[in-house]
């Protein structure tokens, strides 16, 4: 079994009981590498951001997201998954949540004032609610 192979199988494929799934799979063959992109785990992630620094609800963060059309479904190509992963998600869940200028109402545009409270709550959440990192790199085999 390979490194990718492996690794997804610790992800997991089978799609959760929403119909999103993790463990999505795109070949780079410039930069040799596979990219693993955890749509799953990257639209849960987003809910629990907006509910624990946008203030939320559960059902109002899953609305939110639902009217998201760019979450909607996994990027079609790596472009598309470059696009959507080159910002924090707690700046797009920022952003869902309260709109694309957000940081005029003092909300912090990303978690560097409070790193550390973060971090503690990425990892509990993590551990909590059994999520991926949104995405991945694996190196092709030399």
């Amino acid at each position: 079994m390979n490194a990718l192979q492996k690794r997804l199988e610790e992800i997991g494929t089978e799609p959760h009981e929403n119909g999103l799934r993790d463990a999505i799979v795109y070949k780079d063959a410039k930069d040799q590498c596979y990219w693993i992109y955890n749509h799953y785990s990257h639209c849960e992630w987003l809910k629990h951001y907006m509910v624990r620094y946008a203030g939320l609800s559960w059902e109002e963060a899953t609305e939110k997201l639902a009217q998201n059309s760019l979450f909607a479904a996994p990027p079609k190509d790596l472009e598309n998954l470059f696009f959507i992963t080159h910002e924090l998600t707690y700046h797009y869940a920022m952003e869902i949540a309260k709109g694309r200028m957000y940081w005029q109402d003092a909300t912090p545009c990303d978690t560097n004032d409070f790193q550390e409270e973060h971090d503690a709550w990425y990892e509990q959440t993590k551990e909590k609610y059994r999520l991926n990192e949104e995405y991945e790199m694996i190196k092709f085999k030399d």
